[in-house]
């Protein structure tokens, strides 16, 4: 039979075809998983950078929640200043950012050591001894600045170095 075509005549233009339908099928398979894929790293990108940002804005919301707390008890303005916000920043970096724990800690560290002076700032003013209230201010309050001070400066730097994403 002249007119048809063998084995090694098909494959020239069978090649292209089972090539081309392969490359078809594991473009429609594999495309999906790698959109996936790449979408579920941004979306935890833009997570980590949200959380960095909730952690520095709470440590500002600590600061001025101290000076809430410090008006409530050393001169006993009626303010309720409401749960902490540095239980927010521990729960942050402890899950997102362990490099950060240590600053962190020492922050809460010198937190208390603020509040600590003002109960008994409170209670030199509550027995009457005003003059007695101011003592210790200073270094209660320049360590709890300093340690705020710090924290940021390494948060920043944890940023720099990673260039925003944290």
């Amino acid at each position: 039979m002249p007119g048809t075509p063998t084995v090694v005549a098909l494959w020239p233009v069978l090649l292209p075809v089972i090539i081309g339908g392969t490359l078809a099928i594991l473009g429609g398979a594999l495309s999906p998983l790698l959109s996936h894929f790449l979408t579920g790293r941004r979306a935890r990108a833009e997570r980590r950078i949200q959380q960095f940002e909730a952690m520095v804005s709470a440590v500002y919301e600590h600061g001025e929640w101290l000076e809430m707390h410090n008006r409530s008890f050393v001169f006993g303005e009626a303010i309720e200043p409401g749960p902490s916000p540095m239980n927010k920043v521990h729960s942050i970096a402890i899950i997102h950012f362990p490099e950060l724990v240590a600053p962190v800690l020492r922050m809460s560290i010198l937190g208390l050591e603020y509040q600590q002076w003002m109960a008994g700032a409170g209670k030199a003013r509550v027995v009457g001894n005003v003059p007695g209230m101011s003592e210790g201010f200073k270094k209660a309050h320049t360590g709890w600045i300093k340690a705020q001070g710090d924290f940021l400066d390494v948060a920043a730097k944890y940023a720099s170095d990673r260039k925003g994403a944290v």
